[in-house]
């Protein structure tokens, strides 16, 4: 995303090739520092029992949409069992710290009030949206047409299994 950004940046901007050049050396001084890490971490990964999963497989720890409940009010389906007073069995199906996330009902009411008072058509606004939105929808995984174009389009996708854990991207917009 920062890479697409940049590169929209510099041709909008109509700059000269000496501009270019710059963030195409820190692009590939990053993707080289990186290699040293990933390159043996992918040969890694190719010997674990699940190297590549089918939909079915992925898909298992997505979350369903009560699970998203969790993210203003985290024992709403249960699992408190830390509090002896009130103890209850999580009944939300999937494991609890799958698909589980939380937000806390402070965090979201100021998002709220922060994207009303940046008005509608701000960028940083509508990108956050964007970035809320998407998190949402792939958490929810194949119960969505959005986690199985993910799934189907996005490298290395097929590798990962608990989708519930997208809903990080709400969580960071």
């Amino acid at each position: 995303a920062l890479g697409t950004i940049a590169v929209a940046q510099l041709v909008r901007s109509g700059r000269t090739l000496l501009d270019w050049i710059r963030p195409a050396c820190g692009v590939a001084l990053g993707l080289a520092l990186s290699a040293c890490q990933l390159i043996p971490q992918l040969r890694f990964s190719a010997t674990s029992v699940r190297p590549k999963l089918d939909t079915a497989g992925a898909f298992e720890y997505s979350a369903e949409p009560r699970h998203l409940l969790t993210l203003v009010a985290p024992n709403i389906l249960g699992g408190a069992d830390h509090l002896r007073s009130r103890a209850s069995s999580w009944i939300g199906g999937s494991l609890q710290w799958e698909v589980a996330g939380y937000l806390g009902m402070a965090a979201v009411g100021l998002a709220v009030v922060g994207a009303i008072s940046l008005g509608r058509r701000n960028r940083l606004n509508i990108a956050l949206g964007i970035l809320s939105i998407f998190g949402f929808f792939v958490a929810l995984g194949g119960r969505t047409p959005v986690g199985t174009l993910v799934f189907h389009v996005v490298p290395f996708a097929d590798h990962f299994r608990v989708w519930a854990r997208a809903e990080m991207f709400l969580s960071i917009a």
